[in-house]
């Protein structure tokens, strides 16, 4: 006796049961500066296979810090939120159609606690471990440039 087989060709199960082929996606992530300085932007790109398309979310170890379209194979996210220390960021390509998800390699951004004389350029001391609340660092740089008591944020 025969068995009987029930062979289909891959494209008529695609037909079938609306299955399509995808492709390997590769992701390789790019940070610049780096290292940077607290309060600085830093730009991550992600360099994403030909002619994929969707959205690639941006993470800073697991906690997600952006998410931005793929646009002529990149996807580019800029953000001065990141904390001071040593910070892995990574990518994560969701997949489309044709491409399959993927996620980027790891970067090792080096973010350092700079301190300057005022916002412009720096973060106040308060927000990188002073004994001081940041409101109370506020109002001092408020008083010592408009010597005047209280001091206001507007002329």
């Amino acid at each position: 006796m025969q068995s009987l087989s029930l062979r289909f060709p891959l494209a008529l199960w695609a037909l079938v049961f609306g299955l399509s082929a995808q492709t390997a996606t590769s992701v390789v992530l790019s940070v610049s500066p780096n290292p940077s300085v607290f309060g600085a932007p830093v730009t991550l790109t992600a360099s994403v296979s030909a002619g994929a398309t969707g959205v690639v979310t941006f993470y800073d170890d697991v906690a997600p810090v952006g998410m931005m379209p793929v646009s002529a194979g990149t996807a580019s996210f800029s953000t001065m939120l990141l904390p001071a220390g040593s910070r892995k960021l990574k990518a994560y390509y969701g997949g489309d159609g044709g491409h399959l998800p993927a996620t980027s390699n790891v970067v090792t951004q080096v973010v350092n606690a700079g301190f300057t004389n005022g916002f412009i350029g720096g973060v106040s001391p308060a927000l990188t471990g002073s004994k001081y609340p940041m409101w109370t660092v506020l109002l001092a740089r408020l008083y010592a440039t408009q010597q005047r008591w209280p001091p206001t944020m507007w002329s």
